[in-house]
């Protein structure tokens, strides 16, 4: 992997300056380290097919789903884009997420059918 001198002087040869703000990693470790893993939100940890389910229910209608977690770690995030409108729910990383992921698909179908 390149050091950041390294793409730093790549980037002087092909015209683009410096790169801006922090390119060092050695931070990082403090950042994924706020929350006991145990309460930390892993999407990776959720069903596929309900991740699946409420990006086809979304994606069928012209919108669009983000998946993500809060800063700390503590909660997930999925934020629905549709007819120009955002919408984020917050789930807790105690919370049945499969269940809320549900929950969601459900609302969609059921709202897009009105």
């Amino acid at each position: 992997m390149p050091t950041d001198e390294q793409l730093n002087e790549r980037d002087e040869r092909r015209g683009r300056g410096k790169r801006r703000g922090n390119t060092s990693t050695a931070g990082l470790s403090r950042l994924f380290s706020s929350k006991p893993d145990n309460a930390r939100a892993d999407w990776s940890a959720v069903s596929a097919n309900h991740i699946t389910a409420v990006i086809a229910a979304i994606t069928s209608r012209g919108g669009a789903a983000s998946f993500g977690t809060s800063r700390d770690g503590g909660a997930y995030s999925v934020t629905l884009f549709l007819n120009n409108e955002r919408e984020t729910v917050w789930i807790s990383s105690s919370a049945d997420v499969e269940a809320e992921l549900e929950n969601i698909y459900y609302l969609v179908e059921t709202l897009s059918k009105q």
